[in-house]
């Protein structure tokens, strides 16, 4: 029993407001103290108080005695959260590293809100708290669902006994029976039941033990924390059997963290959130919702608002003028007062649009024709939306108003009227159709809600949007309707002339815009205001017309034709947009493939992006259908209506996979015959219509709706999936056989049965030509004759525009300069002057309008030439898919053939063709339009002929890219950094934007492919260059910013076209194999780490089944070559800067600073590469000492061949395209100063090392007699001439070089022509010359890369030793046959090892075997060593290691059984000749390899003995001789640099010591900023104390000359300093 304590006192009023507890409960607290303490009538320190240990017991006995605490309970109970337990449950949450956090709403997984009180989310660790919502046991359960996984996680036995126990307690049933629980678990029983366990723990936390008691109890458990603590712990100071108490406990336990082991367990808590859930299940969910809406519209308007004042600079915000914009505002006395929400959805509208096309200058007749109308339709739009509001609001929400009131406000006649009435009605039937379903699968009665005009505010994302029509129903799931009044263009063919009736899609290409605008509205109330689904979201067109005034060209107010319905067109029917579903979700799936396939439709049709075979005709019909589909699925679920058309399809697939001819007898386009593009785009198609046969919860909802349809859609499914599953089979068999033909074209076998397994390091390192898979080698051969052909046409092309260009110069006051091309060039727009009068295109809108044809044969011409070329093109395409659709109809084929041809045929139906599509494509203007700009240019010949080769170029460019880009265009390029010091004056601001911009991630750039703005995921096109507008900083069009740099802007993008076709023809193909890879339709043969085949048990070749290796190897050089994927590494961007552009831009830096003018280098690798070409030479086989001899002599000479050859097989290492565009500039220096002349020493030395190879390998080749293969001599008939011999030369007299003989022109010095070689014999040439350079200096190129450049990190480790792979493959490949040099390849080193006792062979075992004991095991390798050492010593002279024929004999047999599968060589093996054959051919092999190792090992001992030699004191001064003259530094210097590049295998620690092995170089760029700032700060501290420290005794301006490109080899060159001096590398 406690004392009675006064509370009048001072003293206890003190205590009271010090520590804030309520009065009663104070007075007991002090009371039990006092009696404790034996103090009465003292009053407690505040330190003593909080100290009492048993203060529940002794106040309960306070309480029950002296009822001091009359209404505490009730007071307590008050309380949203008991305090005190929040702080223990706060505590614990801290001490297992969870946050607690207060929010003003719930969001489930998805993002969405839920009707829930808090959440403890296991992965982001932090538990969440509605603000005001919590109650006394909220804490407790959010942080017993954090203790719950954690046993869990520690495997500890409790959580099993909760676990088992829970479902005897009421709580489960409870969590199990609510609804909210199901959907947020998706009916998930294990976490349900860690639901009910956290419920339970929370239970005991607040003294609810069994969950069902009794008021009284209730009452109790919401009082103090005492109470809690000490129930809890008298309950375990005996041993409790009860699971979820214990939990209870050990979560008050101070040592919970011990128990738990935290500190590991929280790591690994797997993916969950679990909610509480509000006490109170709402029984209508609408009303959360409505009142959310209701609040909205409470708080917020729309209206006019400064965008100046308000921050707004978007040009598709604002208007150009103007400073008014329409935002949301918040209303005067509400909580968001004059608040601004920034963003309004149709912001988002506007930005695709602008994107989309961007608005060309206008004339101010024009500017204000298209503000009128802009007005007219938003002010008719507008009242017709108020029309149709007070429509739905008459009928659904008992407006206070009349029709006829209605009628009388509207714009509308009667008619008209009526027409919007009635589609009003036919959505609110549609609703309450919908509504109806909903109510009878639920068992409900309620009624749809119909809302209008209801404004939506999206805060996290600032933006607000206007629903016109929004229905609730009443599950909580809604519906959106968004009106669209539009009139489609009559001249574009979207309406009938006559009847004024819609026969063309006009949505089509809008429908990005819906998806935008809807998407917006529907994400918004699905996150913001808890709607739960939104079952329709769709666009109700309304097709309206106004009058047209002829005389002044213009719309009038005056509206003529109203259609609301599909009464009028099948077009004005509603759009389902905004990826809208239905209830079943098999069919949603269906839907979702659809919505992807039609996408790509789209893309194709909006970037005439077309397919090989494809045409506009035919992708438009097939968006056409699947938007039919589209429809019949979202609207009604009308699986039958695609199942009938795609049996329809079906019907004769049989005969069209069959026919394998693609013309007719009579020369026309068979359409019957199937393309590769067309096979795999029908393969696709059958694989998703598989989806149609399995539609579970549909069907069995329409046997019971609609038992009827149900059987008939039944039937018609096991109809057309017999026929699926046979085309299907039949359509890959197809494709496979197809693939394989046009492989065997290329020479290579086994594409339809033979995929050997490709290991990491063959797919990641080696490069795409050195690949044997057949598919590889198959892909291989498509880019390497794409190259060939794109070289051979730039080449001509290039040649062209010199000529042009050379004439243009030559006449210009300005010669040698840009401006030579000014009067060509429309400032304002960037592109070229047009050279017909505005007023032209303006009388023939009119005419189009008017349907004048008589307009037309008065002021244009036909265009024959483009009539000649293109329109029997069209036409066939155009029959070839009316005899598709409509088989044996001649008559309706007829029939629309004639309706095309009147609408195209400008020679046969000028009247009808000009009005429309024909006068487009095949009319030009009459000459008397010509402007005044061009008359002036037609006056200069050189001029006008350059302007009109350019206009024709670009003809030819719309035809490759399959995209018009308009009269005058000129090449959307950046300005170059130096171009624009040239052109703009030094050092001005655009200038520095064009280094900025290589920061920036550009249309043109080729490093990252295209990729999607929001997953920066890789877009998997073909990039179309140089085509998109020059934009600034801000995204802003600048034609200003653009080259004007004429004849190499059009080769780059005449290159870029041609690159695009090329790609575009060959893509069917390519990803023909893709997917049969991906679809392991060739199964993959199992290979060990060796390479060598796995055999089954019965010796069969082991196949994989579920493998996909070889097909991500396939899309990985697919990614690179074709979509220009060369930077597979997730960018990061701050602002608009690129973190991957920023960081290859600085590599960049780094190359220049390192290897840039830096003639040393260059001439150790030159001198390096022609050592290495001895140990080739040493081979025998495609170069021979004798020829190398040869070469080298002609290098020093200057011989015209070996010049002649390089240039005309393009051997050198470089982008041929660039290079020649490089050379086209107008500007002399422009033309000279590029980036690759920071590299023109080393470029020199790698161009003499391929020109030696070249000339070299082209001796020793020459053309079989019999069979024009290209061969070796040696293994040709004696005297078969030479490629070298066979090759005629004569003298460009284009071409013009500087002083040193360097070419001044875009165009090669010679005109080759090589007498009986043809494309193939010159690509087997050019990829033997390409090989041996490889093997001499292990570069890779563009033309050959290798998947590991894919990645940022590997890109810059291998940054300087991109050699690597290639130099140390020659070295340490494996036993393989090369396909591209017809022989057998190893490495050489492998080669020597292979033949030494030590080997494959012969192993340790085999040794003992034989009875050879380890010393004489030992003794053996040791005799061949030493062979070897005699062979290196005497210079050739001896032959002591000579080839084993029988350790050779073993290792070609087992490369024999390997191959025994491999259609290439399976007929040879067979053959014991030809099998001995290839024995002879391998053992040749063998030896060339074993001599070509000793030769490495030769020179670099003559190396290594050299250097010795120049490092002697040979007068005993103590210096080094050879370093005392600078002479003899430099040739030191190269001599070391040779030694280092030779030595990189046979002495390592040359390779080791350079840094050229270490690491990421491009971090050594950080260390050398710190030595810059420390020599610099150093330096300053010298001036300014005047002393002279040796902390730091490196030179002034030592580390400065350093990061200079340039500078850096200038002082080295020149020993600026001490350290260079002294330098030995």
């Amino acid at each position: 029993m406690g004392n009675c304590v006064n509370k009048s006192l001072p003293e206890f009023k003190a205590l009271a407001a010090e520590t804030g507890i309520n009065s009663n409960v104070l007075a007991a607290k002090i009371g039990v103290w006092q009696t404790e303490n034996n103090k009465i009538g003292i009053f407690p320190a505040l330190s003593e108080l909080v100290g009492l240990e048993n203060f529940t017991q002794k106040v309960n006995e306070s309480i029950a005695t002296d009822q001091v605490t009359e209404g505490v309970d009730e007071n307590l109970k008050s309380q949203k959260q008991n305090e005190e337990i929040d702080q223990a449950m706060n505590n614990f949450l801290k001490s297992i590293g969870v946050k607690l956090e207060t929010v003003s709403k719930i969001r489930n997984k998805n993002g969405k809100i839920i009707d829930a009180v808090a959440k403890a989310d296991m992965i982001k660790r932090v538990v969440q708290v509605v603000n005001g919502r919590a109650s006394v046991d909220t804490l407790p359960e959010e942080a017993a669902h954090f203790f719950v996984e954690l046993l869990q996680t520690d495997g500890n036995p409790l959580f099993t006994a909760m676990m088992n126990n829970i479902e005897g307690y009421s709580i489960y049933d409870e969590v199990v029976n609510d609804p909210r629980y199901q959907e947020a678990y998706e009916g998930d029983e294990t976490k349900l039941k860690k639901e009910a366990v956290g419920k339970l723990i929370a239970q005991q936390l607040v003294k609810n033990l069994q969950g069902k008691d009794s008021p009284a109890k209730m009452k109790r458990a919401n009082t103090w924390f005492e109470r809690v603590m000490q129930a809890i712990r008298k309950f375990f100071s005996k041993a409790s059997r009860n699971p979820y108490s214990r939990g209870a406990y050990i979560m008050l336990s101070e040592k919970v963290s011990e128990y738990l082991n935290v500190e590991d367990n929280i790591e690994k808590l797997e993916s969950g959130e679990y909610y509480e859930m509000s006490s109170k299940i709402v029984d209508d969910p609408r009303k959360t919702v409505e009142q959310k809406l209701d609040e909205t519209i409470k708080n917020y308007k729309s209206a006019t608002v400064s965008a100046e004042k308000n921050g707004f600079k978007e040009k598709w915000i604002v208007e150009e003028g103007s400073d008014e914009l329409q935002r949301y505002v918040g209303k005067a006395g509400s909580p968001f007062e004059g608040v601004v929400i920034r963003g309004r959805v149709s912001d988002d509208v506007k930005k695709h649009f602008r994107n989309m096309r961007g608005r060309g200058p206008e004339t101010a007749e024009e500017s204000s024709r298209r503000k009128e109308a802009q007005t007219i339709r938003m002010e008719t739009g507008t009242a017709g939306h108020h029309t149709l509001e007070d429509l739905i609001n008459l009928k659904t929400n008992n407006l206070k108003t009349t029709k006829a009131q209605i009628l009388a406000n509207s714009p509308f006649n009667k008619t008209q009227f009526d027409t919007l009435s009635k589609g009003v009605d036919d959505i609110i039937n549609q609703v309450n159709k919908e509504q109806d379903k909903i109510n009878k699968k639920n068992g409900t009665k309620g009624k749809a809600i119909f809302r209008t005009e209801q404004i939506i505010i999206n805060t996290g994302k600032d933006t607000g949007g206007t629903i016109d029509l929004l229905v609730l129903f009443n599950d909580g799931s809604a519906a959106v309707y968004d009106y669209k009044f539009v009139s489609p263009s009559i001249e574009a063919g979207y309406v009938d002339r006559k009847t004024g009736k819609i026969v063309n899609d006009p949505f089509a290409v809008k429908m990005d815009t819906y998806n935008i605008q809807i998407g917006a509205y529907k994400q918004t109330l699905l996150n913001e205001y808890g709607v739960t689904k939104v079952r329709q979201s769709r666009i109700v067109p309304i097709h309206i017309r106004y009058e047209y005034n002829k005389e002044k060209q213009r719309i009038t107010r005056n509206i003529t034709k109203i259609q609301m319905g599909t009464k009028y067109s099948q077009f004005l029917e509603q759009i389902p947009v905004a990826e809208e579903m239905t209830d079943f979700e098999k069919i949603n799936d269906v839907i979702t493939k659809l919505i992807i396939r039609k996408k790509n439709v789209e893309d194709r049709l909006k970037n005439k992006n077309f397919q090989v075979g494809e045409t506009f005709e035919k992708a438009k019909l097939a968006k056409e259908t699947m938007e039919k589909q589209l429809r019949k699925l979202q609207l009604n679920q009308d699986v039958a209506y695609v199942l009938n058309g795609l049996k329809k399809d079906l019907k004769d697939l049989e005969k069209r996979v069959q026919e394998n001819e693609p013309l007719t007898e009579k020369g026309e386009p068979n359409p019957d015959y199937l393309t590769l593009d067309e096979l795999n785009d029908l393969n696709n198609d059958l694989i998703f219509y598989r989806n149609l046969l399995r539609l579970d919860d549909y069907m069995t909802n329409l046997r019971t709706e609609d038992p009827t349809k149900y059987a008939k859609t039944i039937e018609i499914q096991k109809e057309v999936g017999t026929s699926i599953e046979i085309g299907q089979s039949m359509v890959e068999t197809k494709i496979r056989d197809r693939v394989a033909d046009n492989a065997r074209e290329r020479g290579i076998k086994g594409i339809e049965d033979y995929n050997p397994s490709i290991d990491y390091m063959t797919g990641a390192f080696v490069t795409l030509s050195k690949q044997n898979n057949p598919f590889l080698r198959n892909l291989y051969g498509i880019v390497d004759e794409l190259n060939y052909d794109k070289r051979k046409a730039v080449k001509v092309v290039a040649a062209e525009i010199q000529r042009l260009q050379d004439a243009v110069l030559a006449q210009s006051s300005t010669p040698g300069s840009i401006k030579a091309f000014d009067p060509l060039i429309n400032n304002a727009t960037g592109n070229f002057v047009p050279k017909f009068q505005k007023e032209f295109y303006e009388s023939r809108d009119k005419a189009i309008q008017e349907g004048n044809s008589r307009w037309f044969e008065e002021n244009t011409v036909i265009n024959q030439e483009n009539y000649d070329k293109k329109f029997k093109g069209y036409r066939d395409n155009k029959k070839k898919l009316l005899k598709r659709k409509f088989t044996d109809n001649n008559k309706a084929i007829e029939r629309e053939l004639l309706a095309w041809d009147k609408q195209h045929d400008i020679v046969k139906h000028f009247k009808t063709a000009s009005v429309s599509l024909g006068g487009k494509y095949f009319l030009k203007a009459d000459e008397k339009f010509l402007t005044s700009e061009y008359l002036k240019i037609q006056s200069n010949p050189a001029l006008k002929e350059f302007y009109e080769y350019y206009q024709d170029k670009i003809r030819v460019i719309e035809e490759m890219f399959g995209k018009s880009l308009g009269t005058g265009f000129i090449a959307e390029i950046y300005k170059e950094f130096v171009e624009s010091q040239q052109t703009d004056g030094f050092f001005n601001k655009k200038s520095f934007d064009s280094i900025i911009e290589k920061t920036q991630v550009r249309e043109h750039d080729l490093s990252l492919g295209m990729r999607d703005d929001n997953t920066n995921k890789l877009i998997r096109k073909i990039p179309k260059l140089f085509i998109t507008p020059v934009v600034d900083g801000n995204g802003n069009v600048d034609p200003s910013l653009k080259s004007r740099d004429l004849g190499k802007g059009l080769l780059l993008l005449f290159d870029a076209a041609l690159d695009y076709q090329m790609k575009m023809e060959v893509m069917p193909e390519v990803m023909a194999m893709e997917q049969l890879l991906k679809d392991n339709t060739i199964k993959e043969i199992d290979t060990d780490a060796f390479g060598d085949v796995i055999p089954t048990l019965s010796g069969v070749t082991r196949k994989l089944f579920e493998t996909r290796n070889n097909a991500d190897v396939f899309t990985g050089y697919v990614d690179q070559y074709f979509f220009a994927n060369t930077v597979g590494t997730t960018d990061i961007k701050i602002g608009k800067t690129s973190a991957i552009k920023t960081a290859l831009q600085l590599k960049q830096y780094h190359s220049l600073i390192s290897l840039g003018v830096k003639m040393p280098v260059a001439a150790g690798a030159f001198f390096a590469g022609q050592f290495g070409l001895y140990q080739q030479a040493a081979k025998n086989r495609f170069i021979t000492v004798k020829s190398l001899k040869t070469s080298q002599a002609a290098l020093m000479k200057a011989d015209p061949k070996m010049r002649a050859i390089a240039e005309y097989f393009d051997m050198y290492q470089r982008d041929d395209a660039k290079t020649r565009a490089n050379k086209l500039s107008a500007n002399y220096v422009t033309r000279h100063l590029t980036n690759d002349k920071w590299f023109s020493f080393l470029s020199t030395a790698d161009r003499g090392i391929d020109a030696t190879i070249s000339h070299s390998v082209a001796q020793n080749m020459g053309l079989d007699p019999d069979t024009n293969e290209i061969k070796r001599l040696s293994q040709l008939p004696e005297g078969t001439k030479s490629i070298l011999d066979l090759m005629e030369i004569k003298e460009n007299p284009q071409w013009k070089g500087t002083a040193g003989n360097i070419s001044n022109k875009a165009v090669d010095r010679y005109i080759v022509t090589m007498p009986g070689m043809t494309k193939k014999q010159e690509l087997e040439f050019r990829n033997t010359a390409k090989r041996v350079s490889d093997k001499v200096k292990g570069t890779m190129s563009d033309e050959d890369i290798a998947l590991y450049n894919n990645t940022l990190l590997m890109r810059f480790m291998m940054h300087y030793k991109s050699w690597l792979p290639g130099v140390a493959m020659e070295r340490f490949g494996k036993q393989r046959y090369d396909q591209i040099l017809k022989t057998f390849d190893e490495g050489t080193w492998i080669s020597t090892f292979n033949n030494m006792e030590v080997s494959s062979a012969m192993n340790s075992k085999e040794a003992l075997d034989k009875e050879v004991g380890l010393l004489g095991y030992i003794g053996q390798v040791g005799k061949d060593i030493a062979r070897i050492g005699i062979d290196v010593v005497t210079f050739g002279l001896t032959d002591q290691f000579k080839v084993k024929e029988d350790l050779a004999r073993a290792k070609f047999e087992q490369w024999a059984a390997n191959n025994k599968d491999n259609p290439e060589f399976t007929e040879k093996l067979k053959n014991p000749e030809q099998k001995e054959e290839m024995f002879r051919d391998f053992i040749d092999m063998k030896r060339g390899n074993i001599k070509a190792n000793i030769m490495e090992m030769r020179l670099t001992m003559l190396f290594m003995l050299l250097l010795m030699a120049m490092g002697g004191d040979y007068d005993d001064d103590g210096k080094i001789d050879i370093r005392q003259s600078r002479a003899g530094r430099k040739l030191y210097a190269i001599t070391n640099r040779t030694y280092r590049e030779l030595a990189v295998f046979t002495q390592p620690q040359e390779f080791l010591e350079s840094g050229r092995a270490t690491g990421i170089p491009l971090l050594t760029l950080g260390g050398q900023l710190f030595k810059l700032s420390s020599n610099t700060l150093d330096e300053m501290r010298d001036d300014l104390l005047g002393e002279d420290s040796n902390r730091d005794k490196t030179e002034r301006f030592h580390f400065s000359f350093k990061l200079v490109p340039g500078l850096n080899a200038l002082t080295k060159t020149l020993e600026f300093s001490e350290s260079d001096k002294n330098a030995r590398t």
